[in-house]
């Protein structure tokens, strides 16, 4: 398993696994599965390459992408947008690293803090980001798509 920062080479790949990885997802309406899964097309991948405001890893697995992190920094901050595994690897510790990349990438580059969200229905995310240290802040009802999420946030620097 490699883990890089998404390059040109890889947007179709990564919106192939992005599409993979989200369609699926029960605790979402098909309206807002559509609505990301055309958000992190191939296309729009390809405006994230050399965008300094975000950072933005991906797993390969014997050439294929498997896996995503999507990361936005506005003043100091970094936003977890989508971190996602392909199904057989996601009982590994492949997700770990990739967040634990993302949090290096921004002790490095003078972000102090780090915020998510996850739908209130997606246990597994919810026990990930706990186990990763992160603190809920928000209880958000009715939020993105008519869902309910929680926020977390964990302090990096200071």
């Amino acid at each position: 398993m490699e883990f890089k920062e998404l390059t040109y080479k890889y947007t179709k790949s990564t919106a192939d696994c992005v599409r993979q990885i989200l369609s699926p997802l029960e605790f979402y309406s098909e309206e807002a599965r559509r609505y990301e899964i055309d958000k992190f097309n191939s296309d729009n991948l390809w405006q994230f390459v050399g965008d300094k405001s975000r950072h933005n890893i991906i797993a390969v697995d014997n050439g294929e992408v498997v896996g995503f992190s999507f990361g936005v920094v506005d003043a100091h901050v970094m936003f977890m947008i989508w971190i996602g595994m392909k199904e057989k690897y996601r009982r590994s510790n492949h997700m770990k690293t990739m967040w634990e990349m993302m949090e290096d990438w921004c002790r490095n580059n003078d972000v102090h803090r780090m915020w998510c969200d996850t739908n209130q229905l997606n246990t597994p995310s919810i026990r990930f980001v706990e186990k990763m240290g992160y603190t809920k802040c928000a209880d958000l009802k009715n939020f993105w798509y008519g869902h309910d999420y929680f926020l977390w946030e964990k302090t990096l620097n200071g």
